[in-house]
């Protein structure tokens, strides 16, 4: 769809925010010859993605990683979440949802690649 609304071109720029591995090829299949990947989303780090190498040297993309921000982000973040709860499905980014009483095995559980994305319930 991103190919037919820029004309066969494909976008400048694609932002991974999801935190899942799985998105990047497609993502990478969207950008335009030159475009920029910026990957944002809290990946699990034994989490692994294919990449299509050749498309991206002779595409010359540009993938950039950010694994760092600010900590005036997050209630930024968590307000927009509350102001928005309805209009955007946030619940489909949580694989798994622990009790706060089980958060260490919430983080056994993340180290193992099982869980994705977790919320923790007081």
């Amino acid at each position: 769809r991103v190919r037919e609304l820029t004309h066969g071109w494909g976008a400048d720029v694609c932002v991974e925010v999801v935190g899942s591995p799985a998105v990047i090829p497609e993502g990478i299949r969207m950008l335009k010859n030159g475009g920029r990947y910026l990957i944002m989303g809290s990946i699990n780090p034994k989490q692994t993605a294919p990449l299509e190498a050749g498309r991206i040297v002779f595409g010359r993309l540009t993938l950039v990683a950010l694994a760092t921000y600010e900590p005036w982000v997050i209630p930024q973040a968590l307000d927009f979440m509350r102001r928005n709860q309805t209009r955007y499905p946030f619940a489909q980014l949580i694989s798994h949802t622990f009790p706060l009483s089980e958060i260490n095995e919430a983080f056994r559980e993340a180290d193992t690649g099982a869980v994705i994305r977790a919320s923790l319930v007081p």
